[in-house]
Formats: structure tokens, sequence, C-alpha cells
């Protein structure tokens, strides 16, 4: 029961304060559906923008009339300043695509930013039509870095690019000179090609060898009369050539040509070494670290996506990718649409018992083309990769482990069996199995072949009635054992990993290269003994790939959130939520916290976990040991996972927060009109809501002491301003007992504030200890942000400020590339919120000067706390 607050202007709790609380309270409940509301979406939404409120209007309209049709709702920024698309079902994952710049008008989407799209309207309708099915959209490779977008050209299909072609260039032949262009090679072409145009039969001829191309003459941009002609006759000849290398087939209103004719023209043409890699072939996990790992190293790849029963392709380029995973997309159409998407949410699975268990794809097929230039210096396209390199990968049935005891020792004899793998390639496999043994960077370092070897290969003996080839599609289930060697491994970390290579019509054996969707064998060897940190399992088993981090330190009684490295080390379905559970120093549970949702686990693959935590007030601070375990749905099966290295269970130690100056658990901010009812807070209009109020509802901890004044002020954080606003009551008493308090301001007008038009402004709550003013608003309440429309100001009547700690003068606040850093001395803790109130990012830095946050391009509030105190500066 919520007891009144003993103030000394006690208020006077009406129905309508009852009924405005008990809405709050309401509102403030997480939900669990799956499908996303368009409130939810647009709360999503105002992480990454600041949505106009035209496109709200009409997307969360159109949603509510037809929520169960409408795959996901888009928003513009209200200043151009990017776009995102929100999923209306969390099972793709909540964001689908964001950009920082410009905005995406779908009535004049681009041919490839449309059919990304509609990939994503076809997953939600599977989505709709197997309520079972889950998204791949939790996979994500074991490291959290990211990779800013590469290019720097945002080239189009019109003027002046096809002054060469006379019809648009096309994606293909646009995403390859852009990648080309990326990389200023080559200094001329080789050899020649000439065809006919069906569609007005002209003959379209070229000599690479006798094209130089001016790279240095090309602009990365080339907007409408900035260039001169010298500047479009270069990138025109560039396009004209591409078109002409893929044989191009232009028309009046789009040109197309093949992934195959790119991949040929690249190598034949203009001198890159060039690898096809399919999400089919690799699975969706492994295909993603495949884009990363080529984005880490520096190289933009070519990608490319067929529409539904094969109709056009499209084809675009990669180029970076954000912390999440979401991948950086150039379209090709002089920036529109360009933006971070989701690749992962284009992959379905489902294990309902409808299939027995079994899963059932709705994969949406994508390509990708890793382009490396053959120039001196530049690293090689992995041979894992290429085209000719064995394509055998193992199935849900597949397995991996030591035919006897796994040795303690390089000395011991070992050997290592396989079983249940197939050929996906549509080619026959023709040569040898093996175990590899690669260095902690994957590097190889000895080759161990079957015992077939010398006579040809695993498949000249078990296929021999078939010309020793292992046809497409075929299986193997039976055990294969293969000799292991491990004599002479010097000090270090290995990983056993399942190898095969090509036999050639010579008889000479190709590279050797590892199976796909496989199991592996990591351990150590430490004078000659060897000790074991991962082993694969025909149970079912997980295993942490690294201590979980937080995103602050563990205190008794605040929110914090988890993030875990999963690894599936069996193929069988086995899907569930995820339990973390604090262990005392008795054995037992102290506190359990579950994912949101069930997660969908990839075979042999990594998939990052997030936890929402909310310490309970009564946990005793000290050590606990950390116990992760995953719970099967439809079974409830428990499989408990394994610490990392397999090494001691991972132990954290939750504090006791200094809780002198938190005075509340919560405050809700409120708005109310000239009659009372309450209305948003974003965009107040003028002319119809000319008198309102702002107050809070705050609701005190059980153990606050305080007495004294309290002042509610509204602060502009762009300019350094505050404004106090007239409280009621002005001043309260709390004496170690939960209290809730109404605390409203008097009657306001924007031409009395002087608050100027769609300015973002930050309803504070201070109070008093001596003569140090202090911050009652709780750390773990996003800000509450008031802004108006159609008031008399859109710049203030004055240029003074005040109000504002000088402190915060002395702080550096700046993007540098993807890294938001914060410079002050003495800094403990830096919040920072969108201007919306959601809380983005939160760093305990604990007496450090400088700190790095990795967030997207946009506009934030940081809220810097030092020893001295704390403030808030914007930063764009």
């Amino acid at each position: 029961m919520l007891r009144r607050l003993k103030a000394f202007v006690e208020p006077r709790q009406t129905p309508r304060f009852t009924a405005l609380l008990f809405a709050l309270l309401c509102s403030s409940a997480y939900g669990f559906a799956k499908e996303i509301t368009p409130n939810k979406a647009l709360e999503i939404a105002k992480r990454y923008i600041t949505p106009a409120v035209v496109t709200q209007k009409s997307r969360a309209t159109r949603a509510t009339s037809a929520a169960a049709s409408t795959p996901f709702y888009l928003y513009n920024d209200k200043r151009g300043q990017g776009f995102v698309i929100v999923s209306a079902d969390d099972v793709m994952g909540e964001v689908l695509a964001y950009s920082t710049k410009g905005s995406l008008d779908t009535t004049k989407l681009n041919p490839e930013a449309r059919f990304l799209l509609q990939q994503y309207r076809e997953v939600y309708r599977a989505l709709q039509q197997y309520p079972q099915t889950k998204s791949r959209a939790l996979v994500a490779s074991s490291q959290t870095d990211e990779v800013a977008p590469l290019l720097k050209s945002h080239w189009g299909q019109g003027e002046p690019y096809n002054q060469q072609t006379q019809y648009v260039t096309g994606c293909v032949a646009t995403a390859m000179a852009q990648l080309m262009y990326f990389h200023q090679w080559p200094k001329r072409g080789q050899g020649e090609n000439s065809y006919t145009v069906a569609f007005d039969h002209t003959q379209r001829t070229a000599n690479f060898a006798a094209s130089e191309y001016a790279w240095k003459q090309m602009l990365p941009d080339y907007p409408h009369g900035s260039y001169t002609q010298q500047q479009a006759n270069a990138v025109a000849k560039l396009m004209n050539d591409v078109g002409i290398s893929v044989f191009m087939q232009y028309t009046s209103g789009a040109s197309s040509a093949s992934n195959y004719a790119a991949a040929q023209a690249f190598r034949n043409h203009f001198d890159y070494d060039v690898a096809m890699i399919t999400k089919q072939d690799e699975g969706t996990s492994h295909f993603l670290e495949i884009v990363q790992s080529e984005l880490r190293k520096g190289f933009p790849l070519y990608i490319s996506g067929n529409s539904k029963n094969n109709a056009a392709g499209h084809a675009w380029v990669a180029d970076g990718f954000d912390r999440n995973g979401m991948v950086h997309m150039n379209f090709g159409w002089d920036g529109q649409a360009d933006g971070f998407y989701s690749l992962s949410a284009l992959s379905l699975s489902t294990s309902g018992k409808e299939f027995n268990g079994r899963p059932l794809a709705f994969n949406r097929q994508l390509m990708v083309m890793a382009v490396h230039p053959n120039r001196q210096g530049t690293p090689p396209i992995d041979e894992q990769l290429r085209e000719g390199a064995p394509n055998l990968a193992f199935t849900i049935e597949g397995d991996m482990h030591f035919t006897e005891t796994p040795p303690t020792t390089t000395g011991t004899e070992a050997h290592i069996t396989i079983n249940h793998f197939t050929n996906q390639s549509s080619q026959p496999f023709c040569g040898d199995l093996g175990i590899g043994i690669f260095s902690a960077d994957d590097s190889p370092v000895r080759i161990c072949p079957s015992t077939f070897h010398e006579a040809g290969g695993y498949t000249v003996s078990r296929f021999a009635d078939y010309g020793g080839k292992m046809s497409p599609s075929a299986l193997i289930n039976e055990d294969v054992t293969i000799p292991l060697k491990l004599s002479g491994l010097a000090d270090g970390q290995y990983t056993l990993s399942a190898v095969a290579c090509e036999r050639h019509a010579s008889g000479d054996f190709g590279s050797w290269t590892k199976l796909k969707k496989a199991p592996r064998i990591v351990f150590k060897v430490e004078a000659g003994h060897i000790s074991y940190l991962e082993m694969p399992s025909t149970a079912p088993a997980f295993q942490l790939m690294a201590a979980p981090t937080f995103d602050k330190p563990l205190y008794s009684g605040a929110k914090n959130t988890a993030h875990v490295m999963l690894r599936k080390l069996n193929a069988l379905p086995f899907d569930g939520v995820v339990s973390l559970e604090f262990i005392g120093s008795d054995g037992l549970p102290a506190a359990t916290f579950t994912t949101e949702k069930s997660v969908d686990f990839e075979m042999f693959a990594t998939t990052r976990v997030t936890l929402p935590l909310s310490l309970p007030e009564h946990l005793t601070p000290g050590d606990y040991e950390l116990r992760l375990s995953v719970i099967k749905d439809y079974t409830q099966e428990t499989c408990i996972v394994r610490s990392v290295n397999m090494q001691a269970p991972t132990h954290v130690n939750v504090e006791q927060r200094d809780q002198r100056n938190i005075l509340f658990n919560n405050v809700l901010g409120i708005v109310q009109d000239n009659s009372g009812e309450s209305i948003p807070a974003d965009r107040i209009d003028q002319r119809t809501t000319p008198l309102f109020k702002l107050g809070c509802i705050a609701f005190s901890r059980e153990q606050a002491e305080y007495t004294g004044p309290i002042t509610l002020q509204l602060v502009d954080d762009e300019e350094k301003r505050s404004i106090d606003l007239k409280t009621n009551p002005d001043a309260i008493s709390l004496n170690h007992e939960a209290n809730t308090l109404q605390i409203m301001s008097g009657w306001l007008r924007a031409s009395d504030l002087k608050i100027i038009n769609n300015r973002d402004y930050r309803l504070t709550l201070t109070g008093k200890q001596g003569d140090k003013v202090i911050d009652l608003w709780p750390e773990d309440v996003a800000p509450f942000i008031v802004s108006i429309v159609n008031g008399p100001y859109n710049q203030y009547p004055d240029n003074g400020t005040d109000g504002i700690d000088e402190v915060a003068q002395a702080a550096d606040v700046r993007f540098n590339g993807s890294l938001l850093e914060v410079s002050q001395e003495g800094l403990q803790r830096v919040s920072v919120y969108h201007p919306s109130g959601i809380l983005v990012a939160n760093k305990d830095i604990k007496g450090q000067n400088h700190v790095a946050i990795a967030l997207p391009h946009g506009l934030y509030l940081v809220k810097i706390t030092t020893q001295k105190g704390s403030f808030t500066k914007m930063v764009r």
C-alpha cells in the first residue's frame, strides 16, 4: 500500500491523481508479447533518431488498424538525419535497419533496398504462418568490435555515371565500380569483350588493355554542378568498361547482368582475386563471421540477393558493421537508403513439436563476393573461401570425438573419429579427409590425413564403385577414424578441426580446408602435458566463451545488463531461455534472471545473449559464483552451461551502493494541460495548450532520510541553460518510510519561461545538502524530456546562460569515428541518453579521466558524474 509523503506542504491525493498514478505504473510495466506494438516501436526508434511526427502518426495508425499484416515500422528523423526500421515481431530482432544520414521514402526506394525490405516482409509472413519459428537474429560472432563504413563514395546509376552507357549503369556495374574505386585498382584493364544488347541491338565493344583508369580524377560524390567534365569522363569511362565486361543488358528502365559475369570480369579483365560465398553453404553464423572477417581486414564485399523464384537479382556493397552485427549497405543510388541492415533476421528456423524436433528453414538466400586486388602486398583470399575448395559440412547428427580416452600428453598415440557429414557442393568431391591442428590465431600447424591418403584419399576407397567420387548431397553417416600426431607441439593453445582436400586429375592434392558447420576440440599444451578447453558433445551441451560482462558495477538494488557468449557444443536442436543464477557461499541461488524470450542456438556456433538484471535490495554484498543454464522449449529440460575453458566457474562481486543521496527508487514525469489531464511531453502545441504544468510522481526509498528544499527545473543541455520552476511542495521531509509524492510546478507559459520551439528540455528535481545542490533524479531512471511547438520564440531573446555547473565547460565530449569519447578530470560515471530519454549506454569509470563508448552517430545527452558532482552535455 502506498503511503503519503510527510512534507511541509502535503499534497491532496485526488481521484484524478490516483488514476494518473495507476496509468503511469501500468505503462511502465514491461510487455513480453512477441508482437511489437506501435508505441513500443516508437520507443525503440527514439534510441536512434528523433522521429518526425507525421511519420510516427501515419505508421502508428496503419499498424493499429492492421497489426497482423504490418511487418515493420519505418520512422524518419525529423531533421533528415537518418531513419530506423523497427520490426513488428521481436523474433526477427527489434531493429531491422537504421542510418544516421538522410531519410527513406518507400515510394521512391531503389530496387536493392526494396529487395531487402521485401525479404523482411516474407520472413514476417513465415513467422505468422509458423508460430514456433525463430530467427537467427541473436546469432553473432564472439567479437563485439565494429568497422565503420569503408567506402567513401556514394555513386549512382544516372548522370554523370551513365554518360557513356546512355542507359542506367546497372546495379552489378555500380557495385563493381565502387569496389574498384575503393581499391584504386587496376591502373589499366586486360583483354577485351564484345556483345550485342538485346534491347536496342547495339554492339558494345571494349579493349580493356587500352583503358587507363583516372582514379585521381574520380570523386566520392558527384552533386549536380559541382564537378568538371574531366571528372565526369573518368567515372563514366569506368562504368562503361565495367558494364561491357559483364555483358550488361541495357534497357531504358533497368540494366542487368549476372553475378557469375561479375566474378569472371573481376578475374579476367581487372586483375582481382575473387571468391563467392553463400549463406546456404556456410550457415548463418559462419556466413556473418566471414563477412565481418573480410571487413575487419579492410575489404568491402560485393553482395547479392535474388527475389522469390530466382527472379531478377540485386547487387550492392557491404562495407561495414556495427557492434550488434548489423551490416552497412551502400546500395549504389547516390546514398539513398544506405545504412545498417540486419542480415541475420533473414534466417529462420523452427524446432517445434510439429516438425519432430528437426529444424525447418526459411532462409533468404544471399551471396557475397570477396574481392582482393592482385597487387603486391595485398593478402590473398583465404583458401577456405575459394569456389574450388571442398564443400563438406556436418549434419545435425554430426559428431567429432577422440576414439580412445583423450590423451593427456603429446607423446600419447591418439585417433579422432568424425561422422555424419555431407557434400553440399553441386560437384562431386574426390579427395581426402583429415584433422587439422591450428594455432590460437587459426594458422595451420599440422595436417593429419586419413590412412587412405597415400592411396589417393578417403573417397577413392569409400566410393570405389562410383569412380572414387562423393556425389553431391551424399552423406557419410558411419565413423571415419583418423590418426592424430601430437608429438612435438610447442607450448600454446591449439584447435583440432576436421579438414578435407581435393584430389586433382593429376593426382596432386589441393589445399586443406575446414569442414563447415563443424565441431572442434580446443586444448592447451604446457611442457608436453595437455589440458582441454573445449570438447564437443553428443548430449546437449553449451559453454561460456568468455566471462560475462556487465554494463556497470553490480550493486544491490540496482538494474544492470549481463552479456554472455554461449557456444553450442552439439548439433541437435536445443533452443530455450537462458538462466543466470548468482550462487551464494551456501551453494544456493541468491538471485535468478532469465532472458525475456527463447534463444535460437545454431549448431556448433557462438551466440551473444543479453539478460536484463534487477538485483534485489536484500542481496547481500559479496562474492557470488555465476551459474548459467539453458532451459529447453516445451520439455523444460535444463542444460548447465560449462565454464570458460572448462575451468573454475566465474565469480563476481556485488557491492553495496552508497545510498545517502539516493532518495527515490523511481520518478515518473508528468505534463498536464489546463484541465488537469495528462498529455504527451513531446511537442506541446502552444496554440491548443497555452497553459500547462510539469511535475513528477516520486517514489522514495524506505531507507531515505532527507529534510530540505526541492526544486523542479527545465534544463537546456544544448545551450547550458536552466530555468527554475515554482515547485509545490517546495520542501519535503523523509523519515525512513517508503512514500509517494506528487511534485508539480505552477501554471506555465512558454512566453514566460522564454523556452524555444523544437528544443528538448530535461526536467530535473534537485535538493540541497548544506550549500551543495544534489540531483534527486535516480541514475537508473531515464531523463524526462519536454518540448514545445508554435510558441513565441525560435531562439532565446537574450544570449545569457545560467545555472549549469561550470565544470561542464571543461569536459570534452566528441565523436571520434564510431566512438563517443569523454575527457574530464576525475570521471566517476558517464551515462548516455537519447533525447527521448532512453538510456543508451552507462559506464562506471572510477576516477579515470577518459572513456570511449562505441555508439552510432546521433544526437545524445551525456550525463557526466565526477568527484565534484554531475552535469549534462549534448553531443551530435
